[in-house]
């Protein structure tokens, strides 16, 4: 909290952190109103597995350097404030794993990684307002991928604010994959002349019910079985 941030942010750099729980129990990563001046960093990597949370609440969270690092949600995460991301995001790495993530307002920005939701287990993520910036278009690997592995899924919905990627945007990488895509309200904002596909080799769904979706070019049903 503010205490700890005004008086102790020397203890708020670390290189990881891993956090989980056996079954039935909930261990949290609670960041409550520690203001944005001086951020948790992690330098390497966070993984919130199963039995794990991170809550966050007026404060700011910087994972990973620019040299990389990597953000495993294989539990829940609830963001609000401002927030950064180098290297690697993946919600439901691990097979029979899920990872749900909602981001309630704010400003997120992810740099120098892959954004996976469901690799080779389940992810979730829910983006009510604020702004999200899904990659800088500066460094590779980069990209947003809804559902890549056999047995995956993923399920991106924005229901307000602004989602800019200015990277490539698939859903169903792999046959055997699923990926939703659900515009309610809010942007959804592809820049810099990228690709969106909507079925790679894989299974791919866009519903848009509200909002505002510009994209530069389009795939619907991009190989044999997709």
């Amino acid at each position: 909290d503010n205490y700890t941030s005004s008086n102790y942010p020397a203890s708020l750099t670390i290189t990881s952190l891993t956090i989980s729980a056996t079954a039935g129990l909930t261990n949290t990563l609670f960041l409550s109103n520690a203001g944005t001046t001086t951020p948790l960093v992690i330098q390497d990597s966070l993984a919130i597995l199963s039995g794990g949370a991170l809550l966050m609440t007026n404060s700011s969270l910087q994972v990973g350097t620019t040299n990389g690092g990597s953000f495993i949600l294989e539990g829940t995460a609830t963001l609000s404030g401002t927030n950064s991301f180098a290297g690697g995001v993946y919600l439901g790495l691990s097979t029979n794993s899920f990872g749900s993530l909602s981001i309630l307002n704010g400003l997120d920005v992810f740099t120098n990684g892959y954004k996976v939701i469901g690799f080779y287990g389940s992810g979730q993520a829910v983006f009510a307002n604020g702004t999200v910036q899904a990659g800088d278009d500066q460094s590779l690997p980069n990209g947003v991928f809804l559902g890549v592995n056999s047995g995956s899924q993923g399920v991106l919905s924005i229901g307000g604010g602004k989602f800019v990627s200015p990277d490539h945007l698939c859903l169903g990488e792999y046959a055997g994959s699923t990926g939703t895509l659900w515009i309610t309200g809010g942007q959804l904002i592809q820049t810099n002349n990228y690709l969106t596909t909507i079925g790679d080799a894989g299974a791919g769904q866009l519903w848009r019910s509200n909002g505002q979706l510009l994209t530069s070019s389009m795939i619907v049903g991009n190989g044999p079985g997709s």
